[in-house]
C-alpha cells in the first residue's frame, strides 16, 4: 500500500504489531511522474500547465514562482497582454502554410491577354468612369474595381494588333480635289486618325497625306476605281516609308 506523504516519511505506522514501511510514490494515479522541485516539494508533470513562468502560484507566499518552462503560454498571460492596433495579440505561434500547387484558375483563363489594371488620377474620375469611356464600354469593356484608386479593365476579345501609319493618295483629278474625297478614301484603309485638309489653293496637288490605323503589319498598296458621273477613274494608295512614332519620345 502506497500512502502520499507531502512532507516527511513516517517510521511509527504499525498495523498488528507490525512495522509499516512507505515509500513515496513516483506516479500520480493518472500514470505521470511525480517531480520534485529544488524546495523538497513534490507535484505532477501537469502543473506545469497549470501555472506560466513567473506567475505566482494562487494561495503561496509572495515571491515564489513556478517555472513553467519555455514555449508555455497560460490563459492570464493572453488576458494581460497588451495588443497592437486593431491585431490580436501575437501567441508565438506561426502562420499555418497553404500550399498552392501550379494550376490555371478560371478568373486567370478568362482575363488572360484580355485584361488591364489602371489606377486613375482621383476619386472623381473613378466616379465617372463609365462616362470618360462613353463607347467603349458599349464595344464590350467591363470595369471590375479592385479597391483604392485602382480598376480592373476587361475586353470582351482579346487585344488585336494595331498600327499608325501615314499613306498617300495618287491619281484623284483635279475636278475631285476635295477634302472629304481623300477623307472617304482613307476611311478604306483603316480608322482614320489625321484627316485631310486638302483645297484648291493647296501648291502640291499631285498627291494628299491622310494618317490612319490598320490591323495589318503588311505594307499598304491598294488601288480603288472611283465612280464619278460617268467616270471610272483609278486611284492609288501608298504607305510612306518609316515607322510614325509620337513626339514625346527622343527623335535620337
Amino acid at each position: 500500500m502506497l500512502l502520499f506523504l507531502p512532507r516527511k516519511i513516517r517510521r511509527d505506522i504499525r498495523i498488528g504489531g507490525a512495522v509499516i514501511g512507505v515509500n513515496l510514490a513516483k506516479y500520480d494515479r493518472h500514470g505521470s511522474k511525480i517531480e520534485t522541485s529544488h524546495s523538497g516539494e513534490r507535484g505532477s508533470v501537469f502543473s506545469k500547465l497549470q501555472y506560466p513562468d513567473k506567475i505566482q502560484k494562487p494561495g503561496r507566499a509572495a515571491g515564489r514562482t513556478v517555472n513553467a518552462g519555455p514555449g508555455y503560454i497560460s490563459y492570464s498571460s493572453v488576458v494581460k497582454a497588451p495588443s497592437s492596433g486593431s491585431h490580436a495579440p501575437n501567441l508565438g505561434l506561426k502562420a499555418l502554410p497553404i500550399e498552392i500547387p501550379p494550376t490555371n484558375t478560371v478568373t486567370k483563363k478568362s482575363l488572360e491577354f484580355r485584361s488591364l489594371v489602371e489606377e486613375v488620377k482621383d476619386i472623381d474620375t473613378l466616379n465617372n468612369l463609365k462616362v470618360h469611356l462613353t463607347g467603349v464600354t458599349d464595344e464590350g469593356l467591363r470595369l471590375n474595381y479592385l479597391g483604392s484608386l485602382k480598376v480592373l479593365l476587361c475586353f470582351s476579345i482579346p487585344p488585336i494588333f494595331e498600327r499608325i501609319t501615314w499613306i498617300k493618295i495618287l491619281g484623284v483629278p483635279i475636278s475631285l480635289w476635295d477634302w472629304h474625297i481623300f477623307n472617304k478614301i482613307g476611311e478604306r484603309c483603316g480608322r482614320l486618325l489625321v484627316k485631310s485638309e486638302a483645297e484648291a489653293s493647296n501648291g502640291n496637288m499631285s498627291e494628299e497625306r491622310v494618317a490612319v490605323l490598320v490591323q495589318t503589319a503588311k505594307k499598304l498598296s491598294l488601288e480603288f476605281n472611283l465612280s464619278w458621273k460617268d467616270h471610272k477613274i483609278n486611284v492609288w494608295v501608298e504607305e510612306i516609308s518609316g515607322q510614325w512614332y509620337p513626339n514625346f519620345l527622343d527623335e535620337s
